[in-house]
């Protein structure tokens, strides 16, 4: 897989490792200097590549999927969504809550607004 980050950088991804993975890729964020992304499992495992750092992970055996998961802008910190709403917090992202339990129908996405 070739991916175009920024239109600065080409990374490949190992697209192999799939095979190893427990749970299939949810979502993907870039860094902000475009030289690293991160991907997001749907059981939450976070894979940094490049200058993308790693702050935690959401794969706690939680048995709602994860739909996605946004950089922040300084790029030192991301924030993961699950289909129920709630959002987790890793590194500088704040944690501004979720919407858990007053849903009528599942997450599928999440952004960062610059």
């Amino acid at each position: 897989m070739h991916l175009e980050l920024g239109g600065v950088v080409r990374m490949r991804a190992v697209v192999e490792a799939e095979e190893d993975l427990a749970q299939p890729i949810a979502g993907m964020a870039s860094s902000p200097t475009g030289k690293g992304y991160w991907f997001v499992a749907s059981d939450g495992g976070i894979f940094a590549f490049g200058d993308a750092g790693f702050f935690g992970s959401a794969a706690n055996g939680n048995p709602v999927p994860v739909v996605g998961m946004a950089a922040t802008k300084s790029g030192m910190g991301y924030r993961v969504a699950r289909a129920d709403g709630s959002v987790v917090a890793f590194g500088s992202a704040g944690n501004g809550g979720g919407l858990t339990g007053t849903l009528t129908a599942p997450i599928v996405g999440i952004t960062t607004a610059f």
